[in-house]
């Protein structure tokens, strides 16, 4: 099987950087169709050898190979997602082999896809991974030259036939969320608060486990150099795989006390209720510089988008599938940053959210920026963007 052998030992293809390894070999290689999924806290030697190759990455926000400038694929969820027949589904049935580095967690189409028969998957893992679970049916590979033996060079026009796709597909992602804010007349998606967040805050951010992360995942494009920021400045952390909804303030707040600088955390009500006393700042201790955008939909949206929606569509389900899944809630959250002596600010639009997360030299301590949004309207919105991806 490719990438069993090589003429350098382990040690000695692991000193090289994938770019110096992959020229030395790349006459050798022949060619493959190759995707490499990057989940959270990818090896970044995985992506730098994405790139030489000629591979798409598909990239989660928290893999730290999200950014616009490494060539990651726009809107690629939509694109793995889109009806039989259509030139994305095409483009996604020609995938022959797959590259994991890190944890993807987030999608069941990323999953589908690593999974699929037809399709020849390795784990890329250089120091061993502690959390991987060999019942998985993918092998480890553990030096770089290897991987660049199983994932081969690029044929023409790969990288560029799913850019092509994840640019038409980022171009219909935005246009449904523009139709969406119309049917709303003018209220604001849960979606589109997320992806403008991820877009615009110049600080380290912090996402939310559950919809808020899939909801960035989907829809945002990042740039590692926004309005001028460091690189090092735009990193995005998660607790997916960790913790749940669990601990996510805290551990905003522990990332900005580590590094000495203001962090943004975006999170859903429940995620910021399940943490609310992390707000409680002993007076023996520095409060940490921490904006938290609460997109406040009054419940759990994820179960909505999943099985369980259909089944609360049932005559006489509704109300227990709401009061089980979507555990609808009324805090007044505004109260509560009273309650704890921190800042509030409400966000009815965009603008109003913007001049929430500006002015970030001149603030310091907690501020909770709370978005309110209605989840109800979001299972109806996947499904017409599901339909739309025909058109890829």
């Amino acid at each position: 099987m490719a990438g069993e052998s090589s003429a350098e030992s382990p040690a000695e293809s692991a000193a090289e950087s994938p770019a110096e390894a992959a020229a030395r070999f790349e006459a050798e290689l022949g060619t493959a169709r190759t995707v490499f999924v990057m989940g959270a806290d990818a090896p970044a030697e995985a992506r730098e050898l994405a790139r030489r190759l000629g591979h798409p990455l598909l990239a989660e926000p928290s893999s730290d190979a999200r950014w616009s400038d490494l060539g990651t694929i726009q809107g690629y969820r939509l694109i793995l997602q889109a009806p039989e027949g259509s030139p994305a589904s095409v483009l996604a049935g020609s995938v022959e082999r797959v590259v994991v580095a890190g944890r993807p967690t987030l999608t069941r189409p990323v999953q589908q896809l690593i999974h699929r028969q037809d399709v020849e998957a390795v784990q890329y893992a250089p120091g061993g991974e502690a959390w991987f679970d060999h019942r998985l049916d993918r092998r480890q590979i553990h030096d770089v030259l290897a991987l660049a033996q199983f994932a081969a060079m690029a044929p023409p026009g790969w990288q560029d036939s799913w850019t092509e796709r994840g640019l038409a597909a980022q171009r219909l992602i935005d246009a449904a969320l523009t139709e969406q804010e119309a049917l709303a007349q003018g209220e604001l998606s849960s979606v589109r608060v997320a992806q403008y967040v991820a877009e615009t805050v110049k600080t380290p951010l912090l996402l939310g486990s559950s919809s808020v992360i899939r909801d960035v995942d989907l829809a945002a494009v990042l740039n590692r150099t926004v309005l001028g920021t460091r690189d090092d400045a735009r990193r995005v952390y998660a607790m997916r795989g960790l913790a749940g909804i669990d601990g996510n303030l805290s551990a905003a707040s522990g990332v900005a006390l580590a590094r000495s600088t203001r962090v943004t955390a975006l999170v859903g009500d429940l995620t910021f209720l399940h943490d609310i006393n992390a707000l409680l700042i002993p007076s023996t201790e520095r409060e940490p510089d921490l904006d938290i955008v609460v997109v406040n939909d009054s419940g759990g949206a994820i179960f909505d988008q999943l099985e369980h929606g259909a089944v609360g569509r049932r005559e006489g389900q509704a109300e227990a599938v709401e009061r089980f899944f979507g555990t609808p809630q009324t805090v007044d959250i505004e109260a509560l940053a009273d309650a704890y002596g921190h800042d509030y600010h409400f966000a009815e639009d965009l603008d109003s959210l913007g001049e929430g997360l500006s002015g970030l030299e001149d603030r310091v301590g907690i501020r909770i920026i709370e978005v309110r949004t209605d989840r109800s309207v979001l299972r109806d919105f996947h499904a017409r963007l599901r339909a739309a991806a025909a058109e890829l």
